[in-house]
């Protein structure tokens, strides 16, 4: 045989089966998830479903996840909607240069623009009273529409305010218009066609406003509280300072809601409650940070919904007022300005995404399925069998009995001199980071007891704050001084370390895996140190990710890392995919974003679990699918009420370690029994036993490809 002919064959198959290769990758298409058939089901049987779609490819896996908030219709063929308001079947929309847009919400699945007029300038802020629709209009003041016939919106008065017209709030005969560098505008409209301005209070910058009895609230520098009794003679009797630029507020009851987001000051997002009580004498009782820069609120019940930018909805528990919490969030896809609440549905006015229509007839976070708080702050965890030992910062190791998640509880702790900071198990024995490190006996869960430590020195507060063991060696990371520690662990009373090597940045994770130590090293990225000598670990291999990187998770070939915040190379948060194969030339090859701050990740099976948690910011658990390492997808969010900073997956659960809420167990996807019909038709069955609550219908094609029918299904209790 022409050994040069055969070598020539072999090239060219080689090229020809890699060129199928990748137009089989380039051209996969991506599944659509459309409907499913029926959309809810009782949580004590069974319940067979059509799934239908497109691009739905034989042996397509079939996912459950809970989600809490449905989209139930859009309607986008609008300019940039910043104002809304909603009255009987109809939604009134403040729609920037193309002015008031009528839609009709009959049918919230099918929302449909049925009327509009063009106002003289830019449409911002939107009230309806009676016939008559009242829109503030930027530089052209105040626009009065006659709304009697929906199909037929008409202009029949106005009034020039001296700025820039931004709120409007109707009360009575009046109108009262937050009119920029003006202040307050106070406008008489008995007569609709003839408004007039017939008193004002110029001293203030007004964006917002919100009247209740005798009281206008104003935001626009802090909250100002304006007598009105008198309309001609508006006076200022009280105010209040609040971060950040103030624009939406909302009055119920004894409190002022105020939305804020960014400012000339530097940046800030939040919702503040204010005591309004003594209108003379306002002031801030409980905030909570919001994801992006709030724009506007309104409260309904126990909730406020804030449109929040780019980060979509946030619903906020203000049961108590001194301490509300994010329980849950709908990421629009246009630009939040504002929100409407009547009934079952949240409307928002959505940017140039339009008008949004959400339901939220159900709000309980049916993904968090038990908790337990423990005394001090989880920051990281580790589960064994029906134990989690969780790290806690301010004292202690805790041990929670799992083995009923829905009812975990506290059995066992040991302190931890410098409290506790990571935690790994191995066999019998339970190895913690703190001031050192802690081998401590756990063959008794009941009695946990220290039997060997060493110490770590360190300059940093943090002192150990990661531990991996594996064979005879605990790897120990410390933040600031030297960075990987290798300590001899074969004589379990007296642990010794025997290796060390400097980071040059601040250690935070680690993962050990077939004689390489991978630790996250601050904003300096991922280090890669050889530790086959355990005596001489060097570091071998290094990439810059974006962000300030923290936990790690190795699998197989791939490095899962988490991060967030600010680093060398830019500000991002989320998760970044790294193929270690070569682990001298480690390579980024997937990424996905998150909106708030990436502590720690755990990979099982097609997902990564990240928490998610930073100060007062939004935090939980953040599940993505990695089946297509090169496009991960997140596919839900549970959101928790404390700081996730540790997660471990165990069977059906993930544990979180939610700092001052202790440990959470939350429920992870639910792999369907499926068959794909076609390519348009899927059928499946819903198992019984679940909570009740919304869920999210997650479609994976073999290639790694995602489709996902947001809160499609809902289970109920008979």
């Amino acid at each position: 045989m022409d050994i040069n002919k055969y070598k020539l064959q072999i090239v060219i198959l080689t090229i020809v089966f890699g060129t199928l290769i990748y137009y089989r990758n380039s051209l996969a298409l991506i599944p659509t998830v459309d409907s499913i058939t029926p959309n809810n089901g009782l949580n004590t049987i069974s319940t067979d479903v059509i799934i239908t779609g497109s691009n739905l490819e034989e042996g397509a896996n079939v996912s459950l996840f809970p989600c809490n908030l449905l989209l139930r219709g859009s309607v986008d063929e609008l300019d940039e909607a910043e104002g809304i308001y909603v009255s009987g079947s109809y939604a009134y929309v403040a729609d920037g240069t193309s002015g008031l847009q009528v839609i009709d919400i009959s049918i919230p699945s099918s929302p449909r623009i049925i009327g509009s007029v063009d106002t003289p300038d830019d449409a911002q802020g939107i009230y309806v009273s009676g016939s008559y629709a009242y829109v503030a209009d930027g530089a052209s003041g105040l626009q009065v529409i006659d709304i009697s016939i929906p199909y037929s919106p008409r202009i029949i008065g106005s009034v020039d305010t001296p700025d820039d017209a931004q709120g409007v709030y109707v009360s009575g005969s009046y109108a009262y218009v937050a009119d920029g560098a003006s202040g307050l505008q106070v406008i008489d409209i008995n007569l609709p066609s003839n408004p007039a301005i017939i008193g004002f209070d110029d001293t203030i910058f007004a964006i917002g406003i919100y009247v209740s009895g005798s009281y206008a609230y104003v935001t626009g520098v802090g909250l100002q509280v304006i007598d009105v009794s008198i309309p001609s003679s508006p006076t200022i009797i009280g105010s209040v300072d609040t971060p950040g630029g103030p624009r939406g507020v909302y009055v119920s009851g004894s409190y002022a809601y105020v939305a804020g987001g960014g400012s000339w000051l530097g940046s800030w997002s939040s919702l503040q409650v204010i005591d309004i009580s003594t209108p003379f004498n306002p002031g801030i009782i409980g905030s909570v940070d919001t994801l992006d820069a709030a724009q506007g609120v309104y409260v309904s019940g126990s909730y406020a919904y804030v449109a929040d930018r780019w980060s979509g909805l946030q619903v906020i528990d203000i049961s108590t007022p001194t301490d509300p919490k994010i329980i849950d969030s709908f990421d629009t896809p246009g630009y939040a300005y504002n929100v409407y609440i009547l009934g079952s549905y949240a409307y928002i006015a959505d940017g140039y995404s339009g008008v949004q229509v959400l339901d939220i007839s159900s709000l309980s976070n049916s993904a968090i399925i038990g908790s337990v708080d423990i005394p001090g702050w989880a920051i990281d965890i580790y589960v064994s069998g029906n134990y989690a030992y969780v790290a806690d910062l301010v004292s202690s190791l805790q041990v929670i009995d799992i083995s009923t998640p829905f009812n975990p509880a506290i059995i066992g702790s040991v302190d931890i001199p410098d409290g506790a900071h990571g935690v790994y198990v191995s066999g019998n024995y339970a190895y913690v980071g703190g001031g050192g490190l802690y081998v401590i006996d756990i063959t008794s869960p009941y009695t946990p007891t220290i039997i060997g430590s060493v110490d770590i020195p360190s300059e940093s507060v943090e002192g150990a704050n990661g531990v991996f063991v594996s064979g005879n060696y605990a790897y120990v990371i410390d933040g600031s001084s030297v960075g990987l520690r290798v300590v001899d662990i074969s004589i379990l009373s007296s642990p010794e370390i025997i290796g060390s090597v400097d980071t040059p940045g601040e250690a935070r994770g680690i993962y050990v895996s077939d004689g390489y130590a991978y630790v996250t090293d601050g904003g300096l990225g991922l280090k890669i140190i050889d530790i086959n000598i355990p005596s001489s670990p060097r570091i071998i291999g290094a990439i810059d990710t974006q962000g300030n990187t923290r936990g790690v998770y190795v699998s197989g070939s791939y490095a899962y890392v988490a991060g967030g915040g600010w680093s060398w190379s830019g500000s991002w948060s989320g998760l970044q995919i790294i193929d270690i194969s070569t682990p001298f030339n480690p390579i980024i090859i997937g990424s996905v974003e998150i909106s708030g701050e990436a502590y720690n990740v755990y990979v099982s099976g097609s997902y990564a679990y990240i928490a998610e948690g930073e100060g007062s910011l939004w935090t939980g658990l953040q599940v993505v699918d990695i089946s297509n390492l090169s496009s991960p997808v997140l596919i839900g969010s549970v959101y928790t009420s404390g700081e996730a900073r540790g997660v471990y997956v165990s069977g059906s659960y993930a544990y979180v370690a939610d700092g001052d809420s202790g440990l959470q167990v939350i429920m992870t996807p639910i792999l369907l029994d499926s068959n794909v019909d076609d390519s348009t038709t899927i059928t499946a069955t819903i198992p019984p036993n679940l909570p009740e609550g919304l869920y999210n219908i997650i479609v994976e094609n073999p290639g790694g490809e995602v489709g996902i029918l947001h809160n499609g299904f809902r289970v109920i209790e008979p």
